[in-house]
């Protein structure tokens, strides 16, 4: 099942018109924000259903407070100074989203927040799913595909020479006749690891593929424009097999996209530049909350529990 509560620009779009609410006069804000909805097809999709979020969960927020009304934008000054009176808002708005209004159907293996589950597919190629991940399948009797729907999956591929094995994420195609590799779809980029043998990775209007062998690593920016490309130990190709999430130089929001996963929390940052830090490290996957604070204690960062679903990370 897939549903826009993993969906990361989902939470994207919300994080931006929470930030709108709490600074309504911001020129600066309202421009990024525009910018960030146009710059993909899916972000203007993700905006269009977080704003009918935002619209019913404020219609229930006034019908069940007809009292003692709760203003919609959040109390002017820092976004979370008065978090107390959003947390209701914030709380519905995660209930709305979690499926009871916007469920997106249905995919042939998914899983939910924190479970990791295993796949054997008909030519015997095993996948594993990291929390929160879905992927259709498509065979035929002369090519088998995958697409990568959203999250984390490890491919053990069975070899066959007549019927090469491809995955997509993205606008990345992964090209294989019997390998092991993991790819990684996030908001902003499609990455693909090898742990064995050699792969064919190509982005759209790539010429010429990029021949990956073990350890090595390839990132697109969905953007379009960034490609990276490094080297890594094997043994650290998928590491959330094991419950563990290693980094090396990624954006601080990044990262906490990828714990969220195992969190089943909402998690805003309420400092745009402390989410643009660079971290490296070591983390659990079995203690996502402990794993977000040391993410964020050496910048000064702190985490806070608006409601049991919802955190907010704060700079210094």
């Amino acid at each position: 099942m897939s549903t826009p509560a993993s969906d990361p620009n989902i939470h994207l779009a919300l994080d931006w018109l929470l930030r709108l609410q709490a600074s309504p006069s911001d020129e600066g804000l309202r421009a990024a924000a525009e910018a960030w909805r146009a710059q993909d097809p899916e972000h203007a999709r993700a905006w269009k259903r977080a704003e009918r979020a935002w619209n019913y969960a404020a219609g229930e927020l006034a019908e069940t407070e007809r009292e003692r009304p709760v203003p919609v934008a959040v109390p002017s000054g820092r976004p979370w100074e008065h978090a107390r009176r959003a947390a209701p808002l914030l709380a519905l708005l995660v209930a709305v989203i979690i499926g009871l209004v916007f469920w997106s159907g249905r995919a042939d293996y998914a899983t939910t927040t924190a479970e990791l589950r295993a796949v054997t597919l008909e030519d015997g190629t095993r996948i594993e799913l990291a929390g929160e991940t879905s992927i259709d399948v498509a065979f035929t009797a002369s090519e088998r595909s995958v697409r990568l729907l959203k999250g984390e999956a490890f491919f053990d591929v069975r070899a066959d020479a007549k019927r090469p094995f491809e995955v997509k994420a993205a606008d990345l195609s992964i090209k294989v006749v019997g390998t092991a590799f993991n790819v990684r779809l996030s908001s902003s980029t499609t990455a693909v690891a090898v742990a064995e043998g050699v792969v064919e990775a190509r982005y759209a209007g790539q010429p010429v593929p990029t021949t990956l062998t073990k350890g090595e690593v390839v990132e697109v920016g969905r953007d379009g424009g960034s490609i990276r490309q490094a080297t890594i130990s094997p043994a650290d190709v998928a590491p959330w097999r094991g419950h563990q999430l290693i980094v090396h130089g990624a954006p601080l929001r990044e990262v906490v996209a990828d714990i969220r996963r195992y969190s089943g929390t909402w998690i805003i940052f309420d400092d745009s530049r402390l989410a643009g830090q660079q971290v490296s490290g070591v983390y659990d996957l079995h203690e996502p909350e402990r794993a977000l604070r040391l993410l964020v204690g050496p910048f000064g960062g702190k985490v806070r529990e608006i409601t049991p679903f919802v955190r907010v990370i704060s700079g210094p």
